[in-house]
């Protein structure tokens, strides 16, 4: 089924994206493609590595990849610049460094094709926001996503018998930290007054998948982003319909907290001790191995070097061993070490910063989209300390294409200023 629907992609795709270069409808529509397309299973992997437990374990070409293809060539690109280049390009050297003493030279390569692909995505659609006026259309395809999720999500819980409801991802908390990345910005929208329809069930649907997920960190963040939004709205200026918006959001959770309270409190009180332990055993392995290799073991290889020496002599458990440590920032210390965590720092948070900077002192929509999409990334870069996700590839798709929205917004809003 995944190989017949990327067949189908590519013969839809390239001629969808020819046909846009002169129909703007057409591009908007690709655009909204592009936003939903991070989420369906719908991939090719090649020289699939599936005893391997690392992030990246195969060359893997996906629907977004096609959908981002044809809004490539549907663009033009006669007045093109990069973004982030000094981020981006220190941060590859220093990951494709790795590759002269990673041992399985095999397993950085697959991650570093990811990076080039979220690199060429990255580029296209931020070029595509800043001059063709893209964005709202892909944030239509994120928020479509959201809905979607959540979608899946009912249908485990209550025809599949989900205790713990995943949607499209792999584990549960995928479905948590997803929401959680795209909502800020329709939460934004909704105060502004914007969005349409689509706004506020994004809102209503990331916070029922949240709560279906049952994911600690992820209830934990969508309250954390809730109230960036809402205060960074509130000084961008106090309205009447955010004040409505607000009572809303509170009457909302009230229900919603009613309904699922002794799931959300048994979630709470009665978590493994195991859990907590396991992340504290994980980021002792990651400690020894940078302090063994200064610069880290190689790319996409904390779990190889677990497997061969590293999880028995910290004396994980079996079913640990060859895991990844469920924190990003240790992950790359272990694997690229300090030089590696800067590197991450300096393009991870390159684009929320200018999000702020947006937010600021843009006093239109794009203002508003940008603080949500700020909110967004700020949480689930602060729930990296827990989650190691923030690298899983679908996970990594989205906030590439919300670092796209950002980066896009910002120089789109700067030159308006400027003319």
């Amino acid at each position: 089924m995944d190989k017949a629907l990327l067949i189908l992609g590519i013969l839809l795709f390239i001629p969808a994206g020819i046909a846009g270069r002169k129909r703007p409808d057409i591009r908007r529509w690709i655009g909204r493609v592009v936003g939903f397309a991070a989420y369906p299973s719908a991939s090719i992997t090649f020289f699939y590595q599936a005893s391997y437990r690392g992030y990246e374990r195969g060359h893997e070409l996906a629907l977004i990849d096609l959908a981002v293809i044809s809004l490539a060539i549907s663009i033009p690109w006669t007045r093109w610049s990069s973004a982030l280049r000094v981020p981006r390009w220190t941060y590859l050297f220093i990951a494709g460094a790795s590759l002269l003493y990673a041992a399985e030279p095999r397993y950085t390569l697959f991650a570093l094709h990811h990076i080039l692909a979220v690199y060429f995505a990255f580029t296209v659609i931020a070029h595509a926001v800043e001059h063709e006026e893209i964005g709202p259309s892909v944030l239509q395809g994120l928020c479509f996503g959201v809905c979607y999720a959540t979608y899946l999500a009912l249908y485990q819980r209550y025809v599949g018998g989900y205790f713990q409801t995943p949607g499209p991802f792999g584990h549960q908390n995928g479905l948590a930290l997803s929401g959680n990345m795209i909502f800020p910005a329709a939460l934004a929208l909704v105060m502004a007054g914007q969005g349409g329809k689509l706004a506020p069930l994004t809102v209503a649907a990331a916070a029922l998948g949240t709560v279906l997920s049952l994911s600690r960190g992820g209830m934990v963040m969508y309250v954390g982003a809730t109230g960036m939004v809402l205060a960074g709205s509130m000084l961008r200026g106090i309205t009447t319909r955010k004040l409505v918006v607000v009572a809303s959001l509170l009457g909302g959770t009230v229900l919603l907290a009613a309904k699922s309270l002794d799931s959300i409190v048994d979630r709470f009180t009665n978590a493994p001790e195991a859990s907590s332990h396991a992340r504290e055993e994980f980021e002792r392995v990651a400690a020894t191995m940078l302090h063994d290799h200064t610069f880290g073991v190689g790319l996409n290889h904390f779990s190889h070097a677990s497997a061969m020496g590293y999880g028995d002599a910290a004396g994980l458990p079996a079913i640990d061993i060859g895991g990844i440590v469920h924190n990003v920032y240790w992950l790359q210390l272990a694997e690229l070490g300090i030089i590696g965590l800067v590197g991450f720092v300096f393009l991870y948070f390159s684009p929320p910063l200018l999000g702020a900077i947006t937010a600021i002192r843009d006093r239109g929509v794009l203002g508003d989209i940008a603080l949500g999409l700020t909110a967004g990334i700020i949480v689930t870069l602060f729930q990296g300390k827990l989650e190691w996700s923030v690298f899983a590839g679908k996970l990594n798709r989205i906030i590439w294409v919300l670092f796209a929205l950002l980066v896009g917004i910002y120089r789109q809003s700067r030159r308006r200023r400027q003319s």
